[in-house]
């Protein structure tokens, strides 16, 4: 992909669409204790398949980064941006490591890729690949569901 500025990458998105991939799973018995301790938000007050906009934050309560969170029920999805997302996770490994309870990050690099599509274009494009009958206009904001996409059997949908 060439090389383009945040500036540019921004009004792309403003006018049309745009695709940035970066996520991470949190796993373990205490992980909504442990994101409570590291964004802003209730995040235990999630129902399963709703999220939130939130800021991860400093220990000084800074902001370091814009997220959005999703309950999926048996773990926590999470969307951190693609140009801060290792400090996001140095910071984390940090926390965890002082953390006395049971929570894992699991970075899904390679092993589940995401689509994040923006943009007023983005509803457009993405219907096209939604199976007959799924009707995103109805679909609650911050909200996600399993789906398959183009034909693929696995996918998750988030709005």
């Amino acid at each position: 992909m060439p090389s383009i500025s945040l500036t540019r990458t921004h009004t792309h998105t403003l006018h049309h669409s745009w695709f940035v991939p970066v996520q991470i799973k949190w796993h373990g018995k205490d992980r909504i204790a442990f994101l409570e301790k590291v964004v802003v938000g209730d995040i235990g007050g999630l129902a399963a398949g709703h999220g939130c906009l939130s800021l991860v934050t400093n220990e000084q309560g800074g902001i370091l980064d814009d997220t959005v969170i999703t309950n999926v029920g048996d773990y926590v999805y999470m969307v951190v941006n693609g140009a801060t997302k290792f400090g996001d996770m140095k910071h984390f490994e940090e926390q965890m490591a002082s953390f006395t309870g049971d929570v894992t990050m699991e970075y899904l690099e390679d092993s589940m890729q995401l689509l994040a599509l923006q943009g007023p274009g983005a509803a457009t494009a993405i219907a096209k690949l939604l199976p007959a009958g799924f009707d995103l206009v109805k679909m609650p904001f911050m909200s996600g569901t399993p789906t398959t996409l183009d034909g693929i059997d696995g996918c998750r949908i988030t709005r």
